[in-house]
Order: C-alpha cells, then sequence, then structure tokens
C-alpha cells in the first residue's frame, strides 16, 4: 500500500527538470502491422499500451514523467506508442526530457494508414483523443480504454504484483 501511495504521490508531483545525461530516449521506428506482433511478445504481464503525441508538449510532458515513473516501479508495463507523423519533432521532444525508462516506438505509417487500424485488430475503439490508454491483462485481453486516471492504471497494473 505505501509504494502504491508513493509511486501515485510521484506520479501526480511530476515536474519537469533538465537532464544532464548524455544519451537521449531512442525512438524505435515501428510498421503499424508490427504493433500487434510487439504487444504479443509482451504477453504474460499487465500492461498498458499508451499512445500519445508531441502536439501539446506540456501534456506529453506529463504523461512521458507519469509512465516512467510506473515503469520504475513495474518494469515491462508500460508501451509506448507515439502517433507523430514527423520523426525530427519526436526526436526533438524526447531531448527536452529525461531519459526514459521504457522504449519509444513510433508508429510508421504508409499513406492512407492510421493508429485505429491496429487499435481495432486488438479489439479496441476508435481513438479519438491523446493520450490513448488500453489496459492490457496478461492474456492480451482490454480491461480498459481511452483517457483514464493514473491512479486507477497503477492500481490495475500492481494489483496482485504487490503484496
Amino acid at each position: 500500500m505505501l509504494r502504491k501511495f508513493i509511486l501515485i504521490f510521484v506520479c501526480m508531483g511530476f515536474v519537469y527538470v533538465p537532464h544532464t545525461a548524455v544519451a537521449d530516449t531512442s525512438v524505435y521506428e515501428l510498421p503499424l502491422a508490427k504493433i500487434l506482433t510487439l504487444v504479443d511478445k509482451t504477453k504474460g504481464q499487465k500492461r498498458v499500451l499508451v499512445v500519445w503525441v508531441t502536439k501539446n508538449k506540456s501534456s506529453a510532458r506529463k504523461v512521458v514523467g507519469e509512465f516512467a515513473d510506473l515503469e520504475n516501479t513495474m518494469p515491462g508495463s508500460v508501451l509506448s506508442i507515439s502517433d507523430d507523423t514527423d520523426p525530427l519533432k519526436l526526436r526533438e521532444f524526447l531531448a527536452s526530457v529525461p531519459v526514459l525508462p521504457y522504449r519509444v516506438y513510433r508508429a510508421k505509417k504508409a499513406t492512407g494508414q492510421n493508429i485505429n487500424q491496429v487499435l481495432r485488430k486488438l479489439g479496441g475503439k476508435h481513438l479519438d483523443r491523446y493520450p490513448w490508454i488500453i489496459l492490457l491483462d496478461e492474456e492480451n485481453n482490454i480491461k480498459g480504454e481511452g483517457n483514464i486516471y493514473m491512479d486507477y492504471i497503477v492500481d490495475f497494473i500492481l494489483k496482485d504484483a504487490v503484496q
């Protein structure tokens, strides 16, 4: 319970602090068709799939910070997909935040493709805002999606994991 309280407290109080690390968070280009493969490879534990963009920098900074805290508490729990169309703007944004403890994948789309095609195959709803959050159980069943509060996400990920 204390661990959960500390995580929620840290998530709520995330403030950007310029980092001094030499390395930046890497961006992994991931074709849309491979997103389902990524989800399948991580099967076996509860995860949160978060689809986000850097358009609103303050909102994006908050999102990546909150999920960094969750990933530090429960490694392997965050699948981060950037739906940014411009890889340079994404890299520029990531260079402005502390190095993230999880991989950032950029959804690489061919002409006419969009992330909703993948979400539909996963059994998800139509993404209509960012960040779009999908809670996946150990068997890749969707247990929640949309704009979900961080405390609910933490409860979902840590339930049965913390004694």
